[in-house]
Parts: structure tokens; sequence; C-alpha cells
């Protein structure tokens, strides 16, 4: 069995740090999970600021990632997708890096954060293969995995290592940009809406491949593609396997269907206009 939860917050009621592109990021990403991957739409949870029964706060947030740590010896797969901000705050959960990584979710201002500490914590817990990608600002090491890649040209990644120890060597992170770098949102003409640049490009590189791909080929050909672009952010990749050989595998037997947007999108259409590093 598989299992996703996918994430998108456009701050609709939220003015001042709005965006334009996030629900649409996660209704993609859905549609192609149930496209290629054969993932059941009554496997994948959405969380969406513009469905109330569904919101994306920090409680909903840490209590589906903490069902599916309970499940995921029964799994086969765990799929994470998160659009929204991304920012620094001084180190007070990991003092030893000096800032944590932190997801906003849509009652920040009255709950708080969700820190790469805290997600370490749960995701450490997953028995199964697990697939996680953060289109956010600030988000290069926002899950504290023991290895980490970094593209530099086509032929060239650098790694680095934590001394952070993980049982499962079957956990993959792919963030929309370095510690330092925002993740930018564009207009996918393609498809007339607004969308996260690295999802847009995670997407087109997976149907690019016919959704069959070794990991870390898809991680070098979503840097190529950001590149193509002109955009200033340099996705990332971790793991807790120093050599990552899984291939994204196309079930052989799956049913290609396109699925259709299948929500209403009330989304503001102001354009981001951020400060205090609360980009995307």
């Amino acid at each position: 069995m598989k299992k996703a939860l996918l994430i998108g917050i456009n701050y609709i009621n939220s003015t001042d740090i709005s965006l334009n592109g996030c629900i649409d990021d996660v209704i993609n990403m859905r549609n192609m999970l149930i496209d290629a991957y054969d993932y059941r739409a009554t496997d994948i949870t959405i969380l969406r600021d513009d469905n109330f029964d569904f919101l994306p706060t920090k409680q909903n947030i840490i209590k589906e990632i903490e069902n599916i740590v309970d499940k995921s010896t029964d799994l086969e797969e765990f799929w994470f997708h998160y659009s929204g901000h991304g920012t620094l705050l001084s180190g007070e959960k990991d003092p030893e890096n000096n800032t944590d990584n932190i997801l906003v979710p849509v009652d920040y201002m009255n709950n708080g954060y969700i820190s790469d500490v805290d997600l370490f914590e749960m995701i450490k817990q997953i028995q199964c293969r697990s697939i996680f990608v953060f289109d956010c600002c600030h988000s290069g090491t926002i899950c504290n995995l023991p290895w980490t890649f970094e593209y530099q040209s086509p032929t060239k990644f650098t790694v680095k290592k934590s001394d952070i120890p993980v049982s499962n060597s079957n956990i993959y992170v792919f963030s929309g940009c370095k510690d330092t770098q925002s993740s930018e949102d564009i207009y996918n003409t393609e498809d007339t809406q607004m969308v996260g640049a690295f999802t847009s490009s995670f997407i087109r590189c997976l149907r690019d491949s016919h959704h069959n791909i070794p990991i870390l080929n898809l991680y070098r050909n979503i840097c190529i593609d950001i590149q193509k672009k002109g955009l200033k952010q340099t996705p990332v990749f971790s793991s807790t396997n120093p050599s990552p050989s899984y291939v994204i595998t196309k079930p052989t037997f799956s049913a290609k269907v396109n699925l259709p947007i299948g929500y209403a999108n009330t989304k503001t259409s102001i354009m981001r206009n951020m400060n205090m590093m609360l980009n995307r």
C-alpha cells in the first residue's frame, strides 16, 4: 500500500504574504501520483487552505505525518509534498547549526512553526520507502538527513555527510533551493496557471523520463531544467543512503489518464511582495 500527504498553502487570508501556485502544485502532484504511480485517491490526503475541512494547520500537519509513521511498517511507500512558505530562524532547537529551517503552517501567527528538528524526529521513525518534496524557500537542509547532494554540473555533485544515524536507508528528500535561497513561483504557459518552479520542473522531468528514472538522475535533470529557466535557485537532494540508487518506476500496468484539476481554486491573484525572508 502507498500513502501520500500533500500540503499546499497559498495563505489566502494573509494578503501580505500570499502565494499563488501552492494549491495547484499539490493538485498537479496528486494527479501525477494517481496517473503514473498507481496511488489511489483515497490514499492521498491533501491539506490546503481553501478547504476549511482540511486546513494545513500546525496540528493537522504533524498529526498526519505521525499517522503515517504509525502505519509505515505496513506501507510500501510514503510520498510527502509541501508547497508554501519556508524561512530560517535562529537555532533555538538546533543550536549546533545556528539556524532552524522552518515550515510556515497556515496558523503560524497563533501556533508557531514546524522546524527541521521537528520534522527529523518524525521522519527518522518511518519504516517504509519515503519521498519528501519541499517547494519552499530556505529548505536545503530541511530534514537534516545524513547525506546531502548539491548539483554542480551535469556530471558533478558535491556530497556532505553528517553524523546523524537513521536506520531506514530508503528516505529521500528533494528541496527546492539551498538554505540561503528562495524558491520561485512561475506562470506555466502550458497549463495557464501559477505554479512553483521547482514542482513544475519535478513533474516535467518525471514525465520526460516516462516516469521511470533513477532518483539521482531525476535530481540532476531538475537542476538542469531550473537553470534553463534562468532561475536563481539550486535544488538540493538529501538521503539516508550514501549511494542512493532507487529507481522511481511506473508500474507496468498503470493506466495513464491525465486527470484534470478537480477542485475549485479560491486563490488570490496578488503577486508575492515579501520581506523577512518569507519568499516561499
